[in-house]
């Protein structure tokens, strides 16, 4: 009996399915292309908020060139303060006003900052209008904000505190647990060393009374961090300072305008002079404002 195959006979069936070696294989190469492409777009996306900070940084920049020249002077905020709806006020009088722990906060592409000053006996500034960048220079609030922050509520606000190592937080005791509040200020000029009283205090009934600001505005305040770039939170809760500034000192006069002790002994007792109080302050020494957001996030 032929027991040959024939030509015409059917073929063994081959079967073409991934064994389970060359499946868990697949996944394997599959998990580490990921493992290594997932940080680079991680990356990419993080250096292109970064480069949107660094453009709008810029814009602060020119505004603040623009607006000294134009002004005299640097503004005393960039963005501005949170500000609260006046009840009944009506036209040509102000209709918002710089807020209060308590008010009712319009939102931050809302505000106008256009509230006036209504100076009293020894406050010691004319009315101000518009003191600000924010429409004026630069009409648009999103120019102030940061891609890494977290914070997207317009109504969101907050006080912030001076950083630990400006001549005024040094001079006043301020401390990590125990931080300088930033409040608004009316010139008394009997005190010793004299102080600057805030040119846009809003009336003498403010003095005294904590700076609100909104948390979207990257610009004017940002996360306080530690030394080793931790946020330092209080009760859970992150604590903000202030960036911006044109008195970093608030003293009055050259004379009295000096480090504090906690600097470097040679600078101690030597002239303050790299504030945007300053009619003409070293520009290649002088500082605008910072963002911290991105190292909070990292």
């Amino acid at each position: 009996m032929d027991t040959r195959l024939s030509k015409f006979a059917p073929r063994p069936r081959v079967s073409k399915a991934f064994t389970l070696i060359e499946l868990l294989v697949v996944i394997a190469i599959i998990a580490i292309l990921a493992a290594i492409l997932f940080p680079i777009a991680g990356t990419v996306r993080e250096q292109a908020r970064q480069s949107s900070t660094l453009s709008n940084l810029h814009a602060i920049y020119v505004a603040s060139k623009t607006y000294a020249e134009d002004e005299g002077r640097f503004p005393a905020s960039l963005f501005g303060y949170a500000e609260t709806r006046i009840p009944g006020a009506v036209a040509p009088m102000p209709l918002v006003a710089p807020a209060l722990p308590g008010d009712g906060i319009v939102p931050i592409d809302e505000a106008t900052e256009t509230f006036s000053t209504a100076p009293t006996a020894g406050s010691g500034f004319k009315t101000y209008q518009r003191g600000f960048l924010y429409r004026e220079q630069l009409k648009d609030y999103r120019t102030f904000l940061c891609d890494d922050n977290p914070v997207k509520d317009k109504i969101d606000v907050t006080v912030a505190y001076w950083p630990l190592n400006s001549p005024i937080s040094i001079r006043l005791g301020g401390t990590l647990a125990s931080p300088i509040m930033v409040t608004w200020t009316q010139t008394d000029l009997s005190t010793t060393p004299k102080t600057y009283g805030d040119t846009d205090l809003p009336s003498a009934f403010y003095a005294g009374k904590p700076k609100l600001f909104y948390k979207m505005d990257s610009m004017d305040i940002g996360p306080m961090l530690d030394s080793v770039g931790n946020v330092v939170k209080d009760a859970g809760v992150i604590r903000y300072e202030l960036h911006y500034s044109p008195d970093w000192t608030h003293l009055l006069g050259a004379g009295d305008d000096v480090y504090p002790s906690g600097y470097p002994s040679e600078l101690v007792g030597t002239p303050v002079t790299r504030q945007l109080k300053y009619k003409f302050p070293p520009s290649e020494k002088t500082f605008i404002t910072w963002v911290t957001d991105h190292a909070a996030v990292a």
